[in-house]
């Protein structure tokens, strides 16, 4: 089940507009973990990409310490706000939160890492060192921000390119 998820997920953020996200980066990331492969829903896909990002922000904070901590500060209390999404409920139940909500943490998450990748990608010589490390968070919470779309079911038309965040 969880490879078939991971493919039609990836597929429909294709068709979604996130042209700026490498195509290859949604499969390939979620593909890393073994816990897609018994994902069931976009949420559980959501987590996965949430675990990832995390990961990629420790490994590229040395070059953006203030962007990074936010960041990471910041993915616990989106990872327990998709834990506790509940497909079955609509918005406003008991225990659900609204869509914005949300948004608002997965933008958060792109908002650090697009900062420091902006920082980075103007400095030619921090450039060098890091470019890697850092286009890797910017792809992983991009992520996030696709598997949260998914996993609401709700497509915004308009995906700004993450520096203008």
């Amino acid at each position: 089940m969880g490879h078939l998820l991971v493919t039609k997920t990836c597929a429909d953020i294709k068709r979604h507009d996130w042209g700026w996200l490498p195509d290859d980066v949604c499969e390939s990331r979620l593909r890393q973990d073994k816990r897609s492969a018994a994902a069931k829903h976009p949420r559980d896909l959501a987590l996965i990409a949430m675990s990832l990002a995390q990961h990629a922000v420790v490994d590229a904070e040395a070059k953006c310490v203030m962007d990074y901590a936010t960041v990471a500060s910041a993915i616990p209390v989106c990872s327990a706000m998709v834990y506790g999404y509940n497909n079955k409920l609509q918005a406003g139940a008991q225990h659900q939160l609204a869509p914005v909500d949300y948004f608002d943490c997965a933008r958060r998450l792109r908002r650090g890492t697009a900062k420091c990748w902006f920082r980075v990608i103007n400095t030619p010589d921090v450039k060098k060192l890091v470019i890697k490390e850092v286009y890797e968070a910017l792809y992983r919470t991009e992520l996030v921000a696709a598997m949260v779309e998914e996993m609401l079911g709700i497509v915004i038309k308009d995906h700004e390119p993450p520096q203008w965040i």
